[in-house]
């Protein structure tokens, strides 16, 4: 692709999903075993690096399989917690100009409405672990996948602190409901149009039998 492109202002990098959390999966020690190994995908990021690539944006999980690790679901919050150190592994491992961005920050929206125990919802927000993971070097920027639908002005909200008039990602999950069922993705809590597309979707087809892809 470098050589296609032939433009050193190209920037060009992959998602990678760091560890799938099933046996044999991407992260474990072998083709039989669940045990978490990530040299292989140090390896694979690492390889990325050397033929060009400019950023990683680390991911977990399977669409396919494990879903709840890829967008942490609001009764496994938990898995949140597990995406920063796979961020960590990355930025360890990749030169300082390669930057590495984090997945998974979705799940924390101002602290409140998820259920995290042993933490104090002001230090368990989007903010404050984009702010700090950031400050310690854990990553370089962070992604926002489900509550960029919920609310794509976000960045700009918070650069100007109104935080309390962001939109915030309930995880509810319909958006991802609209990916399994291949169709156009949005927000149904906060769009009009979108809330009566699901509504729509499931009166033809019935409601999801399983959610992952």
């Amino acid at each position: 692709m470098k050589k296609a492109v032939n433009d050193p202002d190209f920037i060009l990098g992959s998602k990678i999903s760091v560890y799938e959390g099933f046996p044999g999966g991407c992260g474990t020690m072998g083709p039989d075993s669940a045990v978490m190994d990530l040299t292989e995908s140090i390896d694979l990021v690492k390889g990325l690096e050397a033929h060009g690539a400019s950023f990683i944006l680390q991911s977990a999980g399977s669409p396919s399989h494990t879903l709840a690790l890829s967008q942490p679901d609001k009764n496994l919050p938990d898995y949140g917690y597990l995406h920063f150190y796979f961020q960590k592994v990355c930025r360890e491992n990749l030169k300082k100009d390669t930057v590495v961005i984090g997945s998974a920050y979705t799940i924390f929206r101002n602290g409140k409405g998820t259920k995290f125990n042993a933490v104090a919802p002001e230090k368990n927000s989007l903010r404050f672990w984009g702010n700090k993971n950031i400050e310690d070097g854990v990553v370089d920027a962070i992604a926002i996948g489900r509550q960029s639908f919920a609310d794509p002005f976000l960045p700009a909200k918070l650069q100007e602190g109104r935080d309390n008039e962001v939109h915030w990602c309930t995880a509810c999950d319909n958006c991802i409901e609209f990916l399994i069922r291949q169709e156009h993705v949005g927000c149904a809590t906060y769009n009009k149009d979108f809330a009566k597309r699901i509504q729509e979707i499931r009166q033809e087809k019935g409601l999801l039998k399983a959610k992952h892809t």
